[in-house]
């Protein structure tokens, strides 16, 4: 008891915010972290690209996203969700992957997320 007191402390100091957890919860917190940063990161990576085909500066999104993040500290993320499938916009979901259709890869991406937000809030497939 007292040495995971210790730790505890030890990683408050380090961290911020510690949890117990056991190995499921553990391995759970790990996808979700894989769907937070590393796809996220992926999905930057892919906006970046599509700014440098078109000569846009590649910090262009910087303000829309250090603002989306900070919306995130107060705000659960489903209440936060925007966009063309969010909205059910058929018109502008066709032209974005009419715009995306020399990068297959990248249209596959977007509508495979486009799919996933308009079911999470309409249930059913576009």
């Amino acid at each position: 008891r007292d040495s995971e007191a210790l730790l505890m402390a030890v990683m408050k100091n380090i961290s911020g915010k510690v949890i117990v957890a056991d190995s499921s919860q553990r391995s759970q917190a790990h996808v979700a972290a894989v769907f937070a940063n590393n796809f996220t990161n992926a999905l930057y990576s892919v906006a970046e690209d599509i700014l440098q085909r078109n000569q846009l500066p590649s910090d262009l999104l910087m303000p829309l996203i250090t603002g989306h993040i900070e919306k995130l500290g107060n705000n659960p993320a489903h209440e936060l969700q925007t966009g063309p499938a969010r909205r059910n916009d058929q018109k502008t979901l066709d032209t974005h992957l009419q715009q995306l259709k020399t990068h297959p890869e990248q249209a596959k991406v977007y509508q495979v997320l486009s799919d996933y937000i308009y079911q999470r809030f309409y249930g059913e497939k576009l």
